[in-house]
């Protein structure tokens, strides 16, 4: 699928089911990502793979509705804010 057709999808998913629904839905897929890493810590079964599919789903959604600017600032200064760390770590 292309990225043009998932930003579609997502698009179409915020248009029909609103954007309050959809912000609850990533609170929802959150906590599903959440208790799979649990189950996963304590050798149990799980479907990671399958719940951070459906929060990264859940995530560009997320991006569209609060734009993309605010979120790539933050994380870049984040990522600068890690990468002192890791360098103090180095040391």
């Amino acid at each position: 699928m292309t990225t043009d057709q998932q930003t579609a999808i997502y698009s179409q998913a915020i248009k029909t089911f609103g954007p309050e629904k959809q912000m609850i839905q990533v609170i929802e897929e959150c906590s599903e990502l959440t208790t799979s890493i649990v189950h996963h810590l304590r050798g149990r079964s799980h479907n990671m793979a399958e719940e951070v599919a459906d929060v990264e789903i859940m995530i560009a959604q997320l991006r569209m509705m609060i734009g993309d600017g605010p979120v790539d600032q933050a994380k870049e200064q984040k990522l600068i804010r890690l990468a002192d760390r890791l360098a103090g770590v180095e040391s």
